[in-house]
């Protein structure tokens, strides 16, 4: 029983970073440098025990473009993870004028903090 309650709280993550990729095309301009992906237990409800998820997304968005990409970007992420019930929030988190050396002047680093739904043992 512990097991298969185990099994319930988790997450296919290969799905996940399948779906991801999907919403990544060359036209989108946007390059990922890190990822991060995060599990806690925590009492749903107070009383029923499960796990939560995020998944932390930096990169750089290039061009002209770079706001509304990043943008699109978490409004697609939110719109095919509704259809599958698992995400939360879809925030954000840093948008700022890109520093490195070869940076051009409208490029954008950014992090997108995706956060799951709790996932109940019950």
């Amino acid at each position: 029983q512990k097991i298969e309650g185990w099994s319930k709280t988790s997450l296919s993550w290969s799905a996940e970073l399948r779906s991801l990729q999907r919403l990544l095309p060359v036209e989108r301009k946007i390059q990922l440098s890190r990822m991060t992906m995060t599990s806690a237990m925590v009492l749903a409800d107070n009383r029923t025990p499960a796990r939560t998820f995020a998944l932390q997304i930096g990169g750089t968005a290039f061009g002209e473009q770079a706001e509304l990409n990043v943008q699109e970007l978490r409004r697609d992420l939110l719109k095919t993870s509704a259809a599958s019930g698992l995400v939360d929030t879809v925030d954000v988190t840093k948008f700022v004028a890109s520093l490195g050396e070869k940076a051009g002047k409208d490029d954008r680093d950014f992090q997108l903090e995706v956060k799951f739904k709790p996932r109940k043992t019950e």
